[in-house]
């Protein structure tokens, strides 16, 4: 499901995924997914006692990769919020590097999931809004020369990093953005960001499973 509308109404959690990641991406989460293997609490996640430990238990991290993801996009939404047109941007330049490592998904609550999908919808408004003010630019640079005004209109967009039409943001732009800019923060500091998302977003402990695979081929 890609369409812009409908989610905002949608209770519950909506099911997001990054797509197919870039190999600097798939480091990053390679990096975290280490981390969430370590029998080591994260910031905020209570350590266990001697009881627990003879009985199995361990203080591995109490959160998955898609936490991980979920918490980055809820910074990037809530206080670190792009542009419509910083979203375009991103996904244009994301779409000429044709990524080939595995996607993550993971779940915003509805509420978040509705200001994800407000950002895309100013995307799409503001990326038609910008490519109609070039075209007309380049009708009154060059009137009676058709060619000169599409040479004239595609340079524009290269320039500002946009495509020459009108596309929709994919939601996976939403979580590879917020990926990005967490990409440089402290391993231990992610894990105890996710780990705060998953206590709030979900009933029951939620960790990353033994057995997974690294991302990166």
């Amino acid at each position: 499901m890609d369409n812009v509308a409908g989610l905002a109404e949608v209770p519950g959690r909506v099911h997001y995924s990054t797509g197919r990641l870039t190999a600097g991406q798939a480091q990053v989460m390679d990096r975290w997914r280490a981390r969430l293997l370590e029998d080591e609490a994260p910031p905020g996640q209570p350590e266990i006692g001697l009881g627990e430990r003879m009985l199995g238990g361990n203080n591995r991290p109490r959160c998955s990769c898609s936490d991980a993801i979920a918490a980055a996009v809820q910074d990037l939404l809530t206080t670190r919020r792009p542009t419509g047109l910083d979203l375009a941007r991103y996904a244009e330049a994301y779409r000429k590097l044709g990524p080939a490592d595995q996607p993550v998904s993971f779940y915003l609550p509805g509420w978040l999931a509705a200001e994800a999908e407000q950002l895309r919808a100013e995307a799409l408004a503001d990326l038609r809004e910008e490519l109609d003010k070039l075209r007309a630019r380049a009708r009154e640079e060059h009137p009676v020369q058709p060619r000169a005004q599409a040479l004239a209109f595609i340079g524009a967009a290269a320039r500002q990093g946009l495509p020459t039409k009108v596309l929709q943001v994919p939601r996976g732009a939403l979580g590879r953005m917020a990926l990005d800019r967490w990409a440089g923060r402290p391993v231990e500091q992610v894990v105890g960001a996710a780990y705060a998302y998953a206590r709030d977003a979900h009933a029951e402990p939620h960790r990353a499973r033994r057995d997974m695979r690294k991302i990166r081929r």
